[in-house]
């Protein structure tokens, strides 16, 4: 190739390059302008979770989780549902159980276009959703990132690629695909994606760019896939007169009794709350985070003292929604009750289910299975379960009959006052 003609190639790539860098800054100021100036809020969020043993199965779906996330100084915040605080708690401890993911609305972007943190490639115009754009693609190297994996006891930092999508009219962030790479084998994971699409969403007064559904798919090295579809809705704007409250409250030691009635009785731990479902539960509808309230059925004495009145409320949430089809379709229904209604005031504790039922539909459960053969036969069908949880109460209910009746009688141990 002559000289000359090799020189302007050479020009014409450095352009293209100076050029690509040029709107690469552009892009970047605006993402980091809008994700910075996002309002303080809350939102509602919806994530449905699915499961399958391999790529080659069907996705069944394991249950739905309602959440509150909020924003506050740049930190993504949890609470179930309905909460009238959220807190510092970690999501995967507020959960429990399953798989779920954190940093999507807020941290996640930000990190990407911090100056110093990946590398980007330009790889030229693209459509994406029927909006012309620009698509770049990033690589964040360990050193760099604050990409946490963790599963179970296992957690490491990780490195991440991906890319995203701007809109090439308002330079507005489209959408977003983050891949962990150099995944440690400790973490037991083979693959960790994440997808976020991004929208401008009215809160308050202002216009916020928000990432207004989301996807976590994980993949374990024994190939048992999860998959994470989030949503959400109903986000508005907080200042500090608002109730929400993002302060810590003041943690007090338990003790063995708490004052319930000034001057009057006190309610002992271990004492037996035999309470009934004030509502009913139908399980093909019902959510995790959905609160749940039950109404004291007899009245709990000291002596002739009453401590507890019958008709008292407590109030809680359903922690656990899991169908299961082996050994025949039925649902794990977890309950958990944290606050008690006494003369207009709650008192915080803990409690757990010692026994339910008998209802139509409510499995008998039983710790150790000891066959004995009678010529007797009988309609119910006994499941063996592991240990309740502490602070927990599991139904185990048949999936035919659906809905959980309003009556449902429980007695429940008190195992901490706060």
């Amino acid at each position: 190739m002559p000289r000359l003609a090799m020189m302007a190639l050479v020009a014409v790539a450095c352009q293209a390059q100076t050029g690509s860098d040029g709107l690469l800054e552009r892009i970047r100021a605006r993402a980091l302008d809008q994700l910075g100036r996002q309002p303080d809020y809350t939102c509602v969020q919806t994530v449905e979770r699915f499961a399958r043993s391999g790529s080659e199965q069907e996705w069944l779906k394991a249950d739905t989780l309602r959440l509150e996330v909020g924003l506050s100084n740049h930190r993504e915040l949890y609470s179930w549902h309905g909460a009238k605080t959220l807190g510092d708690q970690e999501l995967s401890e507020m959960v429990g159980r399953g798989t779920v993911g954190s940093g999507h609305f807020a941290v996640l972007a930000r990190h990407v276009f911090q100056p110093g943190t990946a590398a980007f490639t330009y790889q030229g115009e693209q459509e994406w959703n029927s909006h012309p754009a620009y698509q770049f693609a990033f690589d964040v190297p360990r050193e760099k990132s604050s990409y946490r994996l963790r599963a179970g006891p296992s957690e490491a930092l990780v490195a991440f690629q991906g890319v995203f999508w701007a809109d090439r009219e308002t330079l507005d962030l489209l959408r977003m695909e983050v891949q962990a790479v150099d995944i440690p084998e400790m973490v037991g994971l083979a693959q960790a994606d994440n997808i976020m699409n991004y929208a401008p969403v009215k809160i308050g007064e202002s216009l916020a760019l928000m990432p207004v559904t989301a996807s976590l798919l994980m993949v374990a090295l024994d190939g048992h896939e999860n998959m994470n579809r989030m949503q959400l809705s109903q986000c508005r704007e907080y200042r500090a007169e608002a109730t929400v409250s993002f302060a810590a409250e003041e943690v007090k030691p338990a003790t063995a009794v708490v004052a319930v009635q000034s001057g009057a009785a006190t309610l002992p731990q271990g004492a037996l709350l035999e309470l009934e479902l004030d509502g009913a539960i139908n399980t093909r509808q019902a959510v995790v985070g959905d609160a749940v309230r039950a109404v004291v059925s007899k009245p709990l004495k000291d002596g002739t003292r009453v401590v507890v009145p019958q008709g008292a409320a407590i109030l809680g949430r359903l922690v656990r929604m899991d169908k299961q089809n082996l050994p025949y379709p039925l649902y794990e229904v977890g309950l958990e009750f944290h606050a008690l209604e006494l003369d207009g005031k709650r008192v915080q504790i803990q409690a757990t289910m010692e026994e339910a039922g008998p209802a139509a539909g409510l499995l008998r459960q039983q710790k150790s299975m000891d066959p004995v053969f009678t010529k007797k036969r009988t309609a119910r069908m006994d499941i063996l379960v592991r240990e309740t949880p502490r602070g927990q109460g599991v139904l185990h209910w048949e999936a035919k009959r659906p809905l959980i009746p309003r009556g449902l009688r429980m007695m429940w141990r008190v195992d901490e006052v706060r």
